[in-house]
């Protein structure tokens, strides 16, 4: 996470077609109100079961089920956070 915050903070975003630096504000606003995150929203009901399947396993089962547990919550967590940055889009492309 913190990682994503610095590389997004410092590095200029990268798009297709050219824009003045001076929009690169507009642009990441952009990025994050259009990111393939949200195209995601019909299957969080579905991460949320698994969470919690997963949750109550962990404990009733304790470290037979701790590496699936953070092994979910690692790749989760991640996907999330690269989801959030990726888009594609008509305007910046």
């Amino acid at each position: 996470m913190v990682l994503n915050v610095f590389v997004g903070t410092f590095v200029s975003p990268i798009a297709t077609r050219p824009f003045d630096p001076y929009q690169a504000g507009e642009v990441v606003l952009y990025v994050l109100s259009h990111s393939l995150v949200h195209s995601l929203a019909p299957f969080y009901p579905l991460f949320n079961i698994v969470a919690l399947a997963l949750l109550v396993f962990l404990c009733a089962w304790g470290n037979r089920v701790a590496r699936v547990f953070a092994l979910y919550v690692g790749l989760n967590y991640s996907a999330s956070a690269r989801f959030k940055c990726i888009f594609v889009g008509f305007l910046y492309g």
